[in-house]
């Protein structure tokens, strides 16, 4: 499901570098060096702050932004908060773990995957019934 949310994005003076990005329903700015950026970025920010939230906040109605802000752009984002949490949850890490050697080599030789049997393995410890 995606959410759309109004961004207000203040126009970079001549001598700065960055465009601020404003996102009303998040009370939170982020910036972006140019307009393509500063989509992402919001983007960007909605989506990591949807991860610690148990719900998202309404939008706001687009037009009443627009009346609310003068002398910038005002746009709306969107994004797949379900999509967004997916692709940063289950990224992969890679990480040393230390067996015993004879553990090891008899888990080669019988064919076990150990990533997998570790990821299969802490689902149980967890109670972890899918991600």
């Amino acid at each position: 499901m995606k959410n759309i949310y109004p961004v207000v994005i203040y126009p970079k003076e001549e001598n700065e570098k960055y465009h601020t990005v404003f996102i009303p329903d998040f009370d939170t700015a982020t910036q972006g060096e140019n307009l393509a950026e500063c989509m992402d970025m919001a983007r960007d920010v909605i989506g990591l702050l949807s991860l610690d939230l148990q719900t998202m906040p309404k939008e706001s109605d687009f037009n009443e932004v627009c009346k609310d802000y003068t002398n910038c752009i005002v746009t709306l984002v969107d994004i797949d908060v379900v999509a967004y949490a997916k692709q940063h949850y289950n990224r992969p890490i890679k990480r040393t773990v230390t067996l015993p050697c004879r553990l090891f080599e008899q888990a080669i030789q019988e064919g076990i995957n150990l990533s997998d049997f570790l990821q299969k393995a802490l689902k149980k410890e967890l109670k972890i019934k899918t991600i």
